[in-house]
């Protein structure tokens, strides 16, 4: 049962005590089968747009996992904390949250549509002290689309496209996507006409290839890949603004290609 405990801004949990309660949004899931078991990882963010990893045990499965579902707010009571650490880190946070057998869930009001990106400027991403270790957001206009190739990854045959992500500025960053939808992303650009490809890539990775810094999408991620057709021509000169995300689904679940595109007159994409 749901208590009446004050809640607590995911920037201010620490790891001395179980007894916390948060709201937030479910941005990402994704399960998990490894050598000690089943697991279901999550990704949440608060109102201030604070993000976290939290993870669901085999034990606990059948208990949240269909409570978590992708888009919905929930309030969450009673988890440990412990340090967050490896490569590729989807999230900031010192901590990472995991349910315990006292855990509560339970649906919150809150109504607010935010997909809480934080893109990072291509400047950034190209920098060779920024750190590879943590996944990242980015967006940019479609450009130099190279053929669709099969490669033997892990003895498994995988559709791989090269092209480069191209910003208001028209700086280029090189990026490579990997997976079944691949073969979605290449047909929608090869049938683009005067429309440009906006893609957007949430939780991508920042590689390292013969030297050159570039945005792949990541093999646990791959459905947080998206796009929409940007309906002007797409020249040089033309594409000035700042990106407006729609809302748009993500590819494995009912991916929609939309047109819509206004410019912003300030700040970043929401």
């Amino acid at each position: 049962m749901a208590s009446n405990m004050r809640l607590t801004p995911l920037a201010d949990l620490k790891p001395f005590k179980t007894g916390w309660k948060v709201q937030v949004k479910v941005l990402h899931t994704k399960q998990y089968q490894t050598k000690s078991g089943a697991s279901l990882e999550i990704i949440l963010a608060d109102e201030m747009g604070t993000k976290i990893h939290a993870t669901v045990k085999k034990n606990l499965l059948n208990r949240f996992e269909k409570l978590m579902v992708v888009g919905e707010w929930k309030f969450i009571e009673n988890f440990s904390l412990n340090q967050a650490s490896g490569q590729y880190r989807a999230t900031k946070h010192q901590f990472k949250m995991s349910f315990i057998s006292s855990t509560v869930v339970t649906k919150s009001a809150n109504q607010s549509d935010s997909r809480f990106f934080e893109f990072l400027d291509y400047d950034t991403i190209l920098n060779d002290s920024t750190s590879t270790s943590f996944l990242i957001d980015v967006i940019g206009r479609v450009e130099s689309v190279g053929e669709l190739e099969t490669i033997p990854v892990m003895n498994k045959d995988t559709s791989k496209l090269e092209f480069d992500l191209c910003n208001v500025k028209e700086e280029r960053l090189p990026c490579t996507l990997w997976g079944k939808f691949v073969e979605q992303v290449y047909s929608v650009c090869q049938n683009a006409g005067e429309r440009g490809v906006i893609i957007v890539i949430r939780f991508g990775k920042i590689n390292v290839f013969r030297g050159e810094r570039q945005t792949t999408s990541s093999f646990q991620t791959s459905k947080e890949v998206e796009w929409f057709y940007r309906p002007l021509p797409c020249t040089a000169g033309s594409f000035t603004g700042h990106f407006h995300v729609p809302r748009i689904k993500s590819l494995g679940q009912n991916l929609r290609v939309q047109t819509r595109f206004r410019n912003r007159p300030s700040g970043e994409p929401s």
